[in-house]
């Protein structure tokens, strides 16, 4: 996970469509936190890096346009790498 964060951190700062702000681990989980005016940008460039990753049955994403309270989309991972396997 470490190295695909890396590899978010890279993409995130050449785009200059957000901005990295650290992650979270603990319970099983790794989080990174990611922010910027659009959900959907940072999408389009982050999405890319997830086809390498084989993340555990019950992974997911969370992109939410606007700070908390915000409408938020969950996207399951196991989607995501079936979306670039078609």
């Amino acid at each position: 996970m470490f190295a695909l964060e890396d590899k978010i951190i890279t993409a995130i700062d050449h785009s200059e469509a957000g901005v990295y702000d650290g992650n979270e681990i603990g319970g099983g989980e790794f989080t990174i936190y990611i922010y910027g005016r659009s959900a959907e940008r940072l999408w389009d460039i982050v999405s890319p890096l997830m086809k390498t990753l084989h993340a555990r049955n019950g992974s997911y994403l969370i992109m939410r346009d606007g700070g908390p309270g915000a409408s938020e989309k969950r996207v399951p991972l196991a989607d995501v790498s079936d979306s670039f396997a078609n």
